[in-house]
């Protein structure tokens, strides 16, 4: 059908219907797991030159957020700027108000959450309909509850009654997934299941990519899944139990506070240290005092305590460790020679070198330090 759809688009003089045609065709190659790029390309070369506003911002707004479901998020950080600005210079407000919920999820899953707030605050300082404001709504409410913060619960609730409204099965598994992570992050595990029980009420077959997580909480809290299909990784490695896997996963994709709960559902106790060292680099003191819990739980030694005074008034939130760390890496240092200069193992200097990333809110080292230097950390003679 689509296929028929696209040669008949062809004969067509009408470049904004071959563009919208275009546009399905992007939608039914992310169904089905193929690639959608080209469709999407071919749709805002059209739409751009032809003046056809609405279809490209539906192009705009569908490439970043199939970006943001395959976890490319380089792909989105190249497209955002080009999409945010032709859609609000050509007053397509709407268009505008998703994309900046989409992309704040994307910043949400790469764990630069004061980008992520940024980007929301002109959602809501404008009267945006209920479906438009949903996203920024998960996408706020989930920081805030991750960060320990109040008014995490009614954002979430509030967008969940949105979804409701709207019934339909991708809205209603991103809303209610995060009020069941709100719950469980303020200690309500049965509420929790029952968020989990509603969106699994609603799968099907052709819903994967929402199965998936919905499993995995499942097995959180209940120790089995209800998955219809084998899922993709990293998620298929965290449904069968091989949580290190999953982190190292994650931690490729540049899914910090994923891998650091992949780390949390193993329950070693090397693993839970490392999700508390991890959730306290991302300022996630929700997320560490569950991991914390979980240990005492467990009957684990030596539970790690929170930031001491000097962490919480460093201007990056590190730790003295990290801060050795963060300086030699302004000195172009490698980890092995850190690892020599600070007299550890290289595998610990790998952990703190990640943490500081992860603090610092970077992809790589030359950009911790030159964020380093930047705010005069490092000294004259570096």
């Amino acid at each position: 059908m689509i296929e028929r759809a696209l040669a008949m688009s062809e004969t067509l003089d009408d470049p904004g219907a071959r563009s919208d045609v275009l546009n399905t065709a992007a939608f039914a190659a992310f169904l089905r797991g193929e690639d959608w790029r080209p469709y999407l390309e071919e749709t805002l070369r059209i739409a751009l030159e032809s003046g056809a506003h609405a279809e490209a911002g539906r192009g705009y707004v569908n490439t970043l957020a199939y970006c943001s479901a395959d976890f490319a998020f380089a792909e989105s950080d190249r497209w955002w700027p080009e999409a945010i600005a032709y859609c609000e210079d050509n007053d397509l407000m709407t268009f505008a108000t998703c994309l900046r919920g989409v992309r704040a999820l994307t910043l949400l899953d790469e764990c630069r959450w004061d980008e992520a707030i940024s980007v929301t605050e002109p959602v809501f300082a404008n009267n945006a309909s209920p479906l438009n404001l949903l996203t920024s709504q998960v996408a706020l409410g989930l920081i805030r509850a991750r960060r320990g913060e109040p008014a995490a619960t009614e954002l979430l609730t509030a967008a969940a009654a949105a979804a409701d409204g709207i019934a339909e099965t991708n809205w209603i598994a991103l809303t209610r997934l995060a009020c069941a992570e709100d719950r469980w992050l303020d200690g309500d595990d049965t509420g929790a299941r029952r968020e989990i029980d509603r969106v699994r009420a609603t799968l099907t077959l052709t819903d994967p990519d929402d199965d998936a997580p919905t499993a995995v909480w499942e097995r959180r809290l209940q120790g089995t899944s209800r998955a219809f299909t084998e899922p993709q990784e990293p998620w298929a490695a965290w449904l069968r139990g091989d949580c290190q896997e999953a982190a190292t996963r994650w931690d490729t994709l540049g899914c910090a506070y994923h891998a650091a709960l992949a780390l949390y559902d193993s329950g070693r106790e090397e693993h839970l240290r490392d999700a508390v060292t991890r959730f306290d680099a991302l300022g996630a003191s929700a997320a560490a005092g569950r991991a914390r819990q979980r240990m005492k739980d467990l009957g684990h030694r030596a539970v790690p305590t929170g930031a001491r005074p000097s962490t919480r008034e460093h201007p990056l939130g590190l730790t003295r460790r990290e801060n050795e760390v963060l300086l030699l890496l302004c000195e172009g240092l490698t980890n092995d020679e850190i690892a020599v200069k600070l007299v550890v193992s290289p595998r610990t200097v790998d952990h703190h070198v990640s943490a500081v990333l992860t603090k610092v809110g970077v992809g790589s080292r030359g950009a911790a330090a030159a964020q380093a230097r930047q705010l005069g950390l490092v000294p004259a003679t570096t």
